[in-house]
């Protein structure tokens, strides 16, 4: 017996499906990751705006799952109706922050796992989206940089932060220094065992400057909403690098493709791999 289930999501994809039809992935605060299909989306306006990309709507959906012959084994719910909750008008609009949320996006959709209701996470990338839409670009990096980090502390993988992962000195007792990131490790090296490694060893060319690490560092301790502002855009974006290869490394999601979201952000003037 099937029933119709409710739930609050952000619409992460968004794909026509044949003529009139609609598949959308979203992220739903008490189910998790789940994909819908809608039927004659296209030209119905029972959907409208609610099933944009971004949006966070109120979802009803099918708890039986439908199968399409051209999905092969993915299974979806058909989606009932759909409400607007509210609208990050100025995420969307602007082309920059949108390439920052669409790799947050990006992430989430690659890294969880479907239909496990992880209500932290979904909590958390709600507050990131909220703060893209209303912080200047410039702090949009620093944004996503504190969002990545509590998914992979969601997913038992985040980096040491604190001590050089060889000699154990405290990362921040020379704030001109620069910290390289070991990512098959999982932790930072500061810039004299850095040097010190032979040169034909492989790890990133990542690299950040230790205050920037020592300015960011309590982000990971408080609430998103208080992540510290007026971090150079620079090391902000260095900082997110770093973070996305250790990730690269550690989520299986991520091995096997770029993520597209970083090639728009460099088209965009934002580059961080």
């Amino acid at each position: 017996m099937h029933e119709i289930r409710e739930d609050i999501g952000v619409v992460l994809k968004k794909q026509r499906y044949r003529e009139r039809d609609v598949i959308l992935t979203a992220f739903t605060e008490k189910h998790g990751l789940v994909a819908l299909f809608a039927p004659n989306a296209i030209q119905s306006k029972r959907f409208t705006s609610a099933i944009e990309l971004l949006a966070v709507s109120r979802l009803r959906f099918d708890s039986k799952k439908k199968f399409l012959q051209e999905l092969g084994d993915d299974a979806l719910h058909r989606l009932e109706s759909a409400d607007s909750v509210y609208e990050l008008t100025s995420l969307t609009s602007d082309p920059e922050k949108l390439g920052y949320a669409s790799l947050l996006s990006e992430l989430v959709v690659r890294s969880l796992p479907r239909e496990r209701p992880l209500e932290e996470v979904y909590r958390v990338f709600g507050q990131a989206l909220k703060l893209l839409n209303e912080v200047s670009i410039e702090e949009c990096a620093n944004i996503a940089a504190s969002f990545l980090f509590r998914l992979l502390q969601s997913l038992g993988v985040q980096p040491s932060l604190t001590r050089c992962g060889q000699c154990a000195t405290p990362l921040g007792g020379d704030t001109g220094a620069e910290l390289y990131l070991m990512a098959a490790h999982g932790h930072w090296l500061c810039e004299s065992c850095a040097k010190a490694r032979d040169p034909r060893e492989n790890f990133t060319a990542k690299l950040i400057r230790a205050e920037a690490l020592v300015t960011w560092l309590p982000s990971v301790l408080l609430p998103i909403r208080q992540t510290p502002r007026g971090i150079a855009a620079n090391d902000s974006r260095a900082l997110l690098g770093a973070l996305l290869e250790h990730a690269q490394f550690h989520i299986s999601g991520l091995q096997s493709q770029n993520l597209s979201s970083l090639t728009y952000l460099k088209e965009m003037g934002q580059p961080i791999l």
